[in-house]
């Protein structure tokens, strides 16, 4: 054997030995993986960029789901038990997946991403990457309201959700905006109205039923309440308000409210009151 006597072709040479001693010990440990799943089946997945075996059973537990839905197509449904079975097909089990997504809850839907997710299993395109950021993200940071993220696209309910995960940094598209207002969970809405995305101008009491409908019109427009509106809403401040404003003897609160510390100032004339009235005012 003649001896190496370049040293830049020598620390290639040591490099690549390196390189091959730790893909063998990697393939061994795979090959003893406490999961079952043997070296060769996982080396497959590696083809299909699941690597590891950890990875490996998040996308089993997933597939193992899926496969026992009901309402799955039967072509889906052989792709999947066959990726179960060890042998995953790259060319065909991402479309496969993505039908057995649409066949499960929203929750197990986000359960899976959020798992395959930490394990570095990122079957999604570029807009689904941005996506993918705030569903899985369990701590909201500046990152996330970047100039990217402001321009990120989807659907209704994802800007819904974007919007409200980012507490309005990522606003609704105005084209979405109506259509949302029929099905969005009520909480929601009054997370808008409180930040100012939603406002008396875009009417979205028109889209709920009557009680919704008048809680968000007593929400936006609340001078046009009716006194028998607010008893039927139990808006207590309404209605003592209303009797404040029509000279009726108010029941006092404990503790003092505004109307009772304006009675005590301003119609008993108890100035010891002015600092406690002062502190309450809007």
């Amino acid at each position: 054997m003649h001896e190496m006597t370049d040293p830049v072709a020598a620390r290639q040479a040591a490099k690549a030995v390196e390189r091959e001693r730790l893909t063998r010990a990697n393939d061994r440990r795979e090959g003893q993986s406490p999961s079952g799943v043997s070296g060769f089946v996982l080396r497959k997945w590696r083809w299909l960029g699941v690597g590891g075996s950890e990875a490996v059973e998040t996308v089993l537990a997933m597939l193992s789901e899926m496969v026992a839905l009901a309402g799955i197509p039967e072509t889906e449904r052989a792709v999947l038990t066959r990726a179960l079975e060890g042998d995953p097909d790259r060319e065909v089990l991402l479309h496969a997946v993505q039908t057995g997504l649409s066949h499960l809850s929203a929750a197990s839907v986000l359960g899976h991403m959020r798992n395959l997710w930490s394990t570095g299993v990122h079957w999604i395109n570029e807009a689904g990457l941005e996506r993918c950021r705030l569903l899985c993200s369990t701590a909201l940071g500046l990152d996330l309201v970047g100039t990217r993220a402001l321009s990120v696209t989807g659907g209704p309910a994802y800007s819904l959700f974007a919007t409200a995960a980012t507490r309005g940094a990522i606003p609704i598209p105005n084209r979405f905006l109506d259509g949302l207002l029929a099905w969005a969970p009520l909480t929601v809405l009054d997370d808008l109205i409180d930040r100012g995305a939603l406002l008396a101008e875009d009417v979205p009491w028109q889209a709920r039923d009557d009680r919704e409908s008048l809680y968000l019109r007593a929400r936006l427009v609340p001078e046009r309440t009716t006194d028998e509106e607010a008893r039927r809403l139990g808006w207590q401040a309404c209605l003592r308000r209303q009797a404040f404003m029509s000279g009726e003897t108010l029941i006092r609160q404990e503790p003092d409210d505004l109307w009772d510390l304006l009675y005590d100032v301003v119609l008993a004339g108890d100035t010891t009151g002015l600092d406690a009235l002062d502190a309450t005012l809007p």
